[in-house]
This record gives structure tokens, sequence and C-alpha cells, in this order.
């Protein structure tokens, strides 16, 4: 019996170790220049990656790529020591003008929406 109730004082011990270790989330994202892929559609530069299927959803903003992280918490969990930092930056090219976001076109047969141009591109085509 005694070597049961050691067993099991044992067995409780390594699943609080294990625990606390796992508890810790540490991730790290990076991004390079080389991740990216510029084509021409136009006189709008479309910037795309494969490492992320998500792009910004407003439309008329500049239609970059989105990244999303997504962590699964147990009830009752605090987060604490959640840190962002901004590395170094890239210029991906000089004088260009990204391709606006458009409105999702529909699947029913219905005409596309309009194109949609971007405002600050409207100002720059009227001076």
């Amino acid at each position: 019996m005694y070597k049961i109730i050691k067993n099991l004082i044992y067995l409780i011990f390594l699943f609080l170790i294990a625990n606390i270790a796992y508890a810790q989330v540490t991730d790290t994202f990076t991004a390079s220049s080389s991740d990216f892929k510029k084509t021409s559609k136009n006189q709008y530069t479309i910037i795309k990656t494969s490492k992320t299927s998500g792009q910004t959803q407003q439309i008329g903003a500049p239609q970059l790529p989105v990244y999303t992280r997504s962590y699964v918490l147990p009830e009752g969990s605090v987060l604490t020591n959640v840190s962002s930092s901004n590395g170094s930056k890239t210029v991906l090219g000089n004088n260009i003008f990204v391709y606006p976001t458009q409105p999702p076109s529909t699947l029913d047969g219905k005409p596309c929406p309009d194109f949609v141009v971007p405002a600050v591109r409207r100002v720059l085509d009227k001076n």
C-alpha cells in the first residue's frame, strides 16, 4: 500500500512539473523580403506571400498580407508578459501603387462591383 501511495505522489509531482513547463508559450514570427512576391496589374503592384492567405479587408485600402496568430487557452487562464516588437524594415519598392482591396465579387451571376480606386490615387490623378 505504501508503494502505491508513493508512486501516486510521484506521478502527481511529475504531472505538476510537466504542466508548469508546458504552460509557457513563446512564439517568434519573422518575415523577409524573399517571402513576398510582387506582380503587376495595370498600374498597380500586388504584394503576395505564401505564408498567409489573409489580406486587408478595408475596401480601397492597400491590399497587403495580414498575419494572424491564434492560441487556445484554458478557461480561467491569465495572460502575462505579452510583448511585441517590430524588427527592421525593408523597402519592397519605390514609387509603387499597391493594388487596392476590392469589394468581394458574387457567385450568383450578378455583375462584379465597380473597381475601387484608393483615395490617395484619386488625389494624385487630379494633380
